[in-house]
């Protein structure tokens, strides 16, 4: 499982805040929807929970982490793809 880990990771960078991380993006059939996310992205907001309240609902986003967090081993490895 870590030689499969370490082979996905070994195209990835790190960054400051120790996330992995690839900047190439090559799939041109999704660049309008890349760009109306980075739009978005760039918005600045007084409160952002409130705003992703607005969007989600926090009590299922909660639910759905510690759901999935009980089905990780202690010291277990959480990757995020996507």
């Amino acid at each position: 499982m870590l030689r499969q880990i370490n082979e996905i990771l070994s195209g990835l960078s790190q960054d400051a805040n120790g996330v992995w991380c690839s900047s190439s993006f090559e799939n041109t059939s999704q660049e309008g929807e890349v760009e109306l996310k980075e739009k978005v992205a760039a918005k600045v907001y007084n409160d952002y929970i409130d705003e992703v309240c607005n969007h989600h609902s926090v009590e299922v986003m909660d639910y759905e982490v510690r759901r999935v967090l009980q089905q990780v081993p202690k010291n277990g490895v959480i990757v995020d793809v996507g």
